[in-house]
């Protein structure tokens, strides 16, 4: 009898346990699915300050400027990932300057050896007795080419700098990754807005972003260019007093005609600062004299009122 009133009694405290249990989930759902209701309705209605919102968000939690470390590890597998995880950015620049025979046969093993470096020549230029290329060449092919352009002609001087780039140019890439995050992520706003003025002012956002998108491109296109390819600069002289058609011997009748030149220049501006002075320093001599005159010669006017004054 005392076991069957126990059961009844375990029996009767469990289907109280699980009413209330049912009660409070009730008032739980009820309470849930208006919150939710009220949240959509504040969505709804202000969809572009939640858009913005998460755009200031979005730049936030995005990393300012990541520079990729070197991945440690030995071996073949973890040579490559170093390489792939981490490339440093260098903008090389080399300048020759070298004394050449023929300007004809210079330029040609000049272009040559620009092609055949896979490069192209951004500018040139051609006078009587030098000439000038600019030659942009892959930056893998930088050291040979260099090596090579040096022995076309007599070396005068060699140049290499560097410029290491590698902060900008990934700063520039992840800030372009985080406007391309949050282009995306305004269209997705712009596809789900119901009010037009929301759609607007996303719209309105989407074109600044995308004009940010296409600048910040630009700037890593040029960057990557110059990375990618080095600028060598070639100055080919010929020797002294000499052309392309051979030596030239100095010109004595020339140079003679220049000396008479500079003889007569010389004396005519003499003339011509003594007619100056002829012209302002006499009159402004006759002047003197006649205030001088006036004042203290025979007419003597201030010699008179001077004698006045003692008188009184």
């Amino acid at each position: 009898m005392k076991k069957t009133e126990q059961i009844s009694a375990v029996l009767a405290a469990a289907l109280l346990f699980a009413g209330c249990s049912s009660k409070a989930s009730g008032s739980y759902s009820k309470s849930s699915g208006s919150v939710m209701q009220a949240s959509k309705a504040a969505a709804s209605s202000d969809m572009a300050a939640f858009a913005e919102e998460a755009l200031m968000d979005e730049a936030d939690m995005m990393p300012e400027a990541p520079m990729p470390a070197p991945v440690q590890g030995g071996g073949e597998s973890g040579g490559t990932a170093a390489k792939e995880a981490f490339e440093r950015k260098l903008i090389r620049t080399g300048n020759i300057d070298m004394e050449v025979q023929s300007l004809a046969e210079a330029r040609a093993a000049l272009e040559a050896w620009t092609k055949k470096y896979g490069g192209y020549i951004a500018d040139s230029g051609e006078w009587s007795s030098s000439l000038h290329i600019t030659a942009r060449i892959p930056s893998s092919n930088f050291d040979a080419a260099m090596g090579e352009a040096a022995g076309i002609g007599r070396l005068k001087s060699k140049n290499i700098s560097s410029q290491d780039v590698t902060e900008q140019y990934y700063d520039l890439s992840t800030r372009l990754k985080t406007k391309r995050m949050m282009l995306e992520r305004l269209e997705s706003y712009l596809k789900t807005a119901k009010d037009m003025k929301d759609m607007l002012e996303i719209e309105t956002k989407i074109n600044s972003v995308t004009a940010d998108v296409e600048s910040m491109q630009g700037q890593l296109n040029r960057l990557a260019s110059r990375v990618d390819y080095a600028t060598i600069s070639v100055e080919a002289r010929l020797p002294y007093k000499q052309t392309e058609e051979g030596f030239v011997l100095p010109d004595a009748k020339s140079s003679f005609r220049a000396f008479l030149s500079n003889i007569l220049e010389f004396f005519v501006g003499l003339l011509i600062v003594l007619l100056y002075v002829a012209a302002c320093g006499v009159p402004l001599v006759l002047l003197l004299l006649l205030l001088y005159w006036l004042a203290f010669g025979k007419i003597g006017l201030l010699r008179k009122l001077f004698h006045k004054a003692r008188g009184k």
